[in-house]
């Protein structure tokens, strides 16, 4: 399912227009991001989570060139869900 389509099924659901539903999504995400990137976890409860990784810096090689080079460490934002093991979905 992409974005279109889930915006539609719970717009279907919700009876809430398709406009309305995507702003609310995408303000959502807009406000996961800034507080994901600020170090702060966004936790949802039964769901999961979203939290910033690190990954650390390491040698790599130029591939047209061969040159070696350092690649920096960067920061990226992870999702880890929660495992129920009492509920299943299938």
């Amino acid at each position: 399912m992409n974005k279109t389509e889930f915006i539609k099924e719970v717009a279907l659901i919700s009876g809430v227009e398709n406009i309305v539903v995507e702003h609310v999504l995408n303000v959502s995400m807009d406000v996961i991001k800034d507080t994901v990137e600020q170090g702060i976890e966004v936790s949802f409860r039964g769901f999961g989570k979203f939290y910033l990784s690190r990954i650390k810096e390491k040698k790599g090689h130029h591939f047209v060139t061969g040159e070696k080079i350092i690649i920096p460490e960067k920061k990226i934002m992870k999702f880890k869900t929660f495992r129920n093991k009492r509920k299943e979905l299938i």
